[in-house]
């Protein structure tokens, strides 16, 4: 598994480990161009296509893809890709058991970067030989370099905007090649997490533009009885 996991970083990383100047991410344009139904960027055709693992998507696509899921109903910016399981299933070498868990779960989180990693992970221990392991790849590496495309990470006005806490660990990790990340600290609208600098990332911190994550929490049932109970504690002092 290790092996494999080294294997995967490599071409993962490669891809995306190109500078690049950052394209800033507009919601209102986002939102408007994949709610309406003469966008080519309108958002059940863009979907009904990343389904089909259709290669012909670019980078901007990807882009409204990924910016554009916070507008649509179901959207959890906390929601669990079940990554503990899957690593149980592939150490038990379980892997067609393991490809069809994480099949199911990039269902339901279709542009998660480690649901849609775990696929690639997946394939590649049951059948690296099938086709959609290159496709789930390339699917991959695309979204990765259109999620990377929206900042450097050096500070909070120029942060790397996420829409699920955990693809901020899978760009530090997979994208970066970040071995070590220390404190975690919230400087809204951003997250910003220490880390070891390396030759692909130079700052000893890095930050992230976690808003949409966070308030997908804040108006969630169990952010509303967390904030219930916070403003019960702040009436009793």
């Amino acid at each position: 598994m290790k092996t494999l996991l080294s294997f995967l970083f490599v071409i993962a990383a490669l891809n995306t480990a190109l500078a690049q100047a950052p394209v800033k991410v507009d919601n209102d344009k986002i939102k408007q161009a994949t709610s309406d139904s003469s966008s080519k960027y309108y958002y059940p055709l863009l979907m009904a296509r990343w389904k089909l693992l259709d290669n012909s998507l670019t980078e901007e696509d990807c882009r409204h893809l990924y910016y554009g899921y916070v507008f649509q109903p179901g959207y959890n910016g906390y929601a669990d890709e079940q990554t503990a399981l899957l690593n149980k299933l592939w150490e038990a070498k379980k892997t067609n058991e393991a490809l069809d868990t994480a099949l199911g779960i990039v269902q339901e989180m279709p542009v998660s970067l480690r649901a849609n990693f775990n696929v690639v992970i997946a394939y590649y221990a049951a059948d690296s030989t099938h086709p959609d392991f290159q496709n789930y790849l390339n699917r991959y590496k695309m979204l990765m370099a259109a999620v990377v495309s929206s900042g450097d990470g050096f500070t909070c006005e120029t942060a790397i905007k996420t829409i699920k806490v955990s693809d901020e660990y899978e760009i530090i990790y997979r994208h970066f090649g970040i071995k070590k990340v220390g404190a975690q600290a919230l400087v809204f609208p951003c997250d910003k997490l220490a880390v070891t600098p390396n030759a692909d990332f130079a700052k000893s911190e890095i930050f992230f533009d976690t808003s949409a994550s966070f308030n997908s929490f804040k108006f969630s049932d169990d952010g509303h009885q967390r904030e219930k109970k916070r403003k019960k504690r702040k009436d009793k002092d």
